[in-house]
């Protein structure tokens, strides 16, 4: 392109921002942007000149800008390309992309809100002269001092995303993790919707309401796009370059509570750190040696209905480094996919159901003006043939609960949901058993000899346990106080370990004999009797009551195994349960109403090491009934093959548990 010049132009309206976008809602291809753009500014552009081809370089396409004469106003856009780029890749058996995979359009005008008053700004060229200007401030003057009737917004929910299938993901992500294939990555599930408004008056909405620090609004033919992001992706202005990860989040609620506890959340610290590195070192490879710098780390910010941790790096581009390069560098962002990236990406890929599309991919401009600038297109409502699709996730690091993922997913959907009338169904802790949280919660582990078996579970359980329960670190040495205390004791103990919430920096630790787990040849097998319960807990609290009591009348080889209503299997009353079927060991998924039992985790990390088929899935009692074999699993007693449940009957134990019972 040749060289151009910036005319500027200062409009005498009166209005804000939706009414702008909604007064200009029928002109071609329109994209609106809002919040911390270009220093603060709103804009609004429409009419491309130019759309990219499919076949066209997505990243260098960016590159193809004018040259600008003459000095120019701070925080000036003038024009240039303004688009997205979608989550790249999807399986070669997944639902086509609904939007394409990037479009941009070239508009060489523009307006403004510089925060005073609305500009006309155009860079100007043979191509798009003076008058082309003048005749368009005239066109769009016009436009915009029509009166816009409002539209009522709202929402038809079509579509609620499946708890099992997201909380199976994350357990799976966590599993691939403590292998060492990757050390996080983003997992995600989407909403489903019907809008009942035009687009353009659903963002005006969200950013008269959200107020979010990086809204945009992208119109055309080939679908929509309307995002509330929170999370700035790169920022280049001359040669510097910003990026700002945001990992973690919390409920806004009055008062700062939830600020503190995120501030003190030690897994959200290390998901940020974590992504940090990776910003840092996504920048170095096009940045200046040295320039790389982190000039804020873990500050929590408030957005809306929601307190993030955000981090900022930045770094200096060499004078021959064009966007096309930086983007190929760091492009799609790390706080999106995981570390190390590629291979987050293809644990992403095999994990999730359906492609992300635009989500999770960025929105922005890149200007011969102000630069490059891009948005994590999070918080994004993505519109095509009358459907909307709103996707939500989080990052899944070894210390995730796959509950507390899931609720993490339905706040941050919970703001932009509820400006289109629109309530999830956030979930509240179980009180199904009529537990007493505040007398603390425990472990219960085996001492073989003065050594305890997995000692690093169950600590790391217990830790987690009463972060979500309380809110506040455990703040002790628990590894050093159990084993001095287990170290003296010869043979085979149990050891109780509890910790309170009135004094989170002890422990009480109780030591008793037990005998040792009985081989599973010498073992009777048990027979399951089903009780009912609508939930259990996922935590181990020092009051079990309410499990005792289901113990009552039990025989000495019997067994409780709870159920739910709809005839779903939940978990015994001291153990986890696992079937055989089709040659794979299969348990119920941690989706809030089951403990993560230590022995679960060693049974599905052993069968990983020897390649047994495992599956993380909802099993009913007629499931049970069907299966070839069936096992409980427990700290203490190891493995206990099942002999009769629900009607059915083993003579044996399956040769799947054997060979599981040699690690337990």
């Amino acid at each position: 392109m040749a060289t151009v010049r910036l005319l500027v132009q200062p409009l005498d309206l009166d209005l804000g921002t939706s009414d702008a976008v909604a007064r200009l809602g029928h002109r071609d291809r329109l994209t609106a942007w809002s919040g911390s753009w270009a220093g603060g500014s709103t804009i609004i552009t429409c009419d491309p000149t130019r759309v990219v081809r499919a076949d066209e370089e997505r990243f260098d396409v960016l590159d193809d800008l004018p040259e600008v004469a003459g000095v120019t106003p701070p925080d000036a856009v003038g024009g240039g390309w303004f688009g997205y780029l979608g989550f790249p890749g999807t399986r070669s058996n997944a639902t086509p992309q609904r939007l394409p995979r990037f479009n941009f359009g070239y508009y060489p005008d523009l307006l403004r809100h510089d925060g005073i008053g609305w500009h006309y700004e155009a860079l100007v060229t043979d191509a798009f002269t003076e008058t082309d200007a003048r005749r368009r401030i005239a066109e769009l003057t016009r436009d915009l001092g029509r009166a816009q009737d409002s539209a009522s917004v709202s929402a038809v929910l079509t579509g609620y995303p499946d708890k099992t299938n997201y909380v199976v993901a994350v357990e799976r992500c966590t599993q691939a993790i403590r292998r060492g294939d990757i050390y996080q990555a983003n997992i995600c599930t989407q909403f489903e919707l019907q809008l009942e408004a035009p687009a353009y008056d659903v963002w005006g909405r969200l950013v008269d309401q959200l107020a979010p620090a990086r809204a945009s609004l992208v119109i055309d033919h080939a679908g929509t796009a309307i995002s509330a992001s929170p999370e700035l992706f790169l920022r280049r202005h001359g040669r510097e370059v910003l990026t700002a990860p945001i990992k973690g989040t919390r409920p806004r609620s009055p008062g700062d509570h939830e600020a503190e506890v995120l501030r003190g959340s030690s897994k959200d610290r290390a998901e940020n750190i974590m992504i940090v590195d990776l910003m840092r070192n996504d920048l170095s490879r096009v940045c200046r040696v040295g320039s790389v710098e982190i000039p804020e780390l873990l500050t929590v910010e408030p957005h809306p209905g929601v307190w993030h941790l955000v981090s900022y790096v930045r770094g200096e581009l060499p004078d021959d480094v064009p966007d096309g390069e930086l983007l190929r560098a760091t492009f799609p962002p790390g706080s999106v996919t995981g570390a190390p990236k590629i291979r987050a990406i293809e644990v992403i890929q095999d994990l999730e159901r359906r492609p992300r599309g635009l989500y999770t991919g960025a929105l922005g401009f890149a200007s011969p003006i102000a630069g490059l600038e891009l948005s994590v297109a999070i918080r994004t409502f993505e519109l095509h043939d009358g459907r909307a699709i709103l996707g939500v996730g989080g990052g899944v690091t070894t210390d995730s609960t796959p509950h507390e993922e899931w609720q993490e997913c339905l706040t941050k959907a919970a703001p932009l949901l509820g400006v289109l009338g629109v309530t999830t169904r956030r979930e509240p802790p179980s009180d199904a058993l009529k537990i007493r949280e505040g007398d603390g919660i425990f472990e219960t582990v085996l001492i073989v000899d003065g050594v305890v078996r997995e000692l690093p579970l169950h600590l790391a359980r217990l830790r987690r346990s009463f972060w979500e329960c309380y809110r506040v670190p455990l703040d002790v040495d628990a590894d050093a106080e159990v084993r001095r205390t287990a170290a003296p004791y010869a043979g085979h103990h149990r050891a109780r370990i509890v910790a309170t919430p009135v004094d989170p920096s002890r422990l009480r630790i109780e030591v008793q004999p037990c005998d040792p787990p009985i081989p599973l040849d010498r073992q009777p097998g048990l027979r399951l009797q089903v009780r009912r319960t609508p939930a259990l807990a996922p935590h181990k609290f020092v009051d079990r009551d309410a499990l005792n009591d289901a113990e009552i009348g039990l025989g000495p080889h019997e067994a409780v195994v709870f159920a739910d209503n709809d005839d779903v299997v939940l978990e015994g009353s001291r153990s986890n349960i696992f079937v055989v079927r089709d040659g794979r060991i299969c348990t119920p998924p941690l989706d809030g109403r089951i403990l993560p039992g230590v022995c679960r985790q060693v049974v599905l990390n052993y069968a990983d090491d020897i390649g047994v088929p495992t599956a993380i899935a909802l099993i009913s009692l007629d499931e049970l009934a069907a299966s070839d074999g069936a096992f409980l699993t427990n700290s203490i007693r190891g493995v206990q093959w099942v002999r009769r449940a629900c009607g059915a009957e083993w003579a044996e134990p399956h040769a799947l548990a054997r060979l599981i019972a040699t690690r337990c």
